[in-house]
């Protein structure tokens, strides 16, 4: 009886406060202008940007650690900068990004830096500080090779982004935990987990194309990004130590206060209950989760981008191969850690139709092939724009980055020359002398 009365109570407030509709219609109306207003104009600054594309060749002989890439990443940071809310919202304009790209063409392995014009003396004058023996060339864009669509009847595609497994301030495993120590104060053993996407890329054959795309935005307190402050509050989490609870935001101030003037008009008093603390004991913690607590610790006291990577394999269809796709997919294994992060592939581009897959004998429902082609386009789009990835950024600290993206060496260089078709193996016993 009480809970019918109270229902229709609930409907009467509800249905008042929806009389005023012409107060929050106006509201909901200048928003939503204001965010297309937003979107048009960063489409207007985006559209007036110039960019460059460099290309990286290492010198022979360097034995450079992925270290030195850190180092530059370091210093490609100092890009970040406050945005005024008039550049912001009168300007369209953005924190500036790059792409950093490993790419494969018919065999040839080649690395690439997409930036703003406006940049491209930074990008080379903190790579020449860490690579002086380095060629650094300003060249077209490889994608003018390629048809403006795909697939089409000539080209096929697959395509994917990578996201987090984990909240981003867990750190997948990188280059330092690739490497041993060797006989000599200063001498490394690397295992370079880059070999292994060298060793697919080293096989494409003509007409064959992989990109990894690693899209970078630098960020910081500068810009209000308190992703640090995330990885202290785990921190703290395992240590036992006790967090001091934000207040509420204002809609959530705004939706009680609406909640209690309900209740006020139905008549129900409000409860409050009084919640008891057990006594906080000594907090024992165990050897992973301290692991995990100086790994968060190390990842934050890093400079951080905001991130994103998109893989693309494309390819004539006399010489597509999905098996490429298979080995690029197991090369992100390495950056693997079981207690920490890793990478998952997200937008693949693959679909489902929406009607009653079951149903059919191919499993697709009805519609797929026409969803996938228009995946297929998105993506290739996407990835000849260098545009930001459509999935949610994370963050990658300097240390990480410079796991994903850096020159072999030359130990590692045995991985990027053309493969030797027939090796040599010791004689077989018992062979006749005369």
């Amino acid at each position: 009886m009480f809970s019918n009365f109270a229902a229709i109570s609930y409907s009467h407030a509800l249905g008042s406060i929806l009389s005023y509709w012409w107060v929050f219609l106006p509201v909901i109306l200048a928003f939503t202008l204001f965010e297309l207003w937003v979107w048009h104009i960063r489409q207007e600054n985006l559209a007036g940007l110039e960019w460059s594309l460099l290309e990286i060749r290492a010198p022979e002989g360097s034995i450079r650690s992925p270290r030195v890439m850190e180092q530059f990443f370091t210093g490609v940071h100092g890009a970040l900068r406050p945005l005024t809310w008039r550049e912001k919202f009168f300007k369209g304009v953005m924190t500036a990004w790059f792409t950093f790209e490993i790419v494969g063409i018919g065999g040839d392995i080649r690395f690439f830096i997409r930036t703003p014009a406006g940049l491209k003396n930074l990008i080379e004058a903190q790579f020449f500080a860490q690579y002086p023996d380095a060629e650094i060339e300003e060249v077209y864009d490889y994608f003018n090779d390629l048809p403006p669509r795909i697939p089409n009847d000539d080209y096929e595609l697959w395509g994917a982004e990578f996201k987090l497994n984990n909240d981003d301030v867990f750190p997948i495993k990188t280059y330092l935990e690739f490497e041993e120590v060797g006989s000599g104060p200063d001498e490394a053993i690397r295992s370079d987990p880059l070999t292994a996407f060298f060793e697919t890329l080293n096989k494409l054959r003509s007409g064959e194309y992989i990109t990894i795309q690693i899209i970078i935005q630098p960020t910081g307190p500068e810009v209000e990004d308190e992703w640090r402050k995330e990885g202290e509050a785990i921190i703290n989490k395992i240590a036992g130590k006790e967090e001091k609870a934000p207040g509420p935001s204002v809609g959530a101030k705004l939706a009680s206060g609406i909640d209690k003037t309900i209740d006020r008009i139905v008549g129900i008093e409000p409860q409050v209950f009084e919640e008891k603390k057990p006594d906080a004991g000594p907090t024992k913690v165990s050897a992973i989760d301290k692991e995990t607590a100086d790994a968060i610790a190390r990842s934050i006291s890093k400079l951080g981008f905001r991130s994103g990577i998109r893989f693309s394999y494309i390819a004539h269809k006399d010489v597509y191969s999905i098996s490429h796709v298979a080995s690029i997919m197991g090369s992100f294994r390495q950056f693997a850690s079981q207690n920490l992060n890793s990478f998952r592939p997200t937008r693949i581009t693959g679909s489902v139709g929406t009607l009653a897959p079951l149903f059919l004998f191919s499993g697709k429902g009805f519609g797929a092939d026409k969803k996938t082609l228009i995946k297929k386009w998105n993506h290739y789009r996407a990835t000849r724009e260098r545009s930001l990835p459509f999935e949610r950024q994370y963050i990658l600290n300097t240390e990480e980055l410079a796991t994903l993206y850096h020159l072999p060496s030359a130990s590692d260089r045995g991985a990027i020359l053309p493969s030797i078709g027939i090796r040599k193996g010791p004689s077989p016993g018992r062979l006749p002398t005369k």
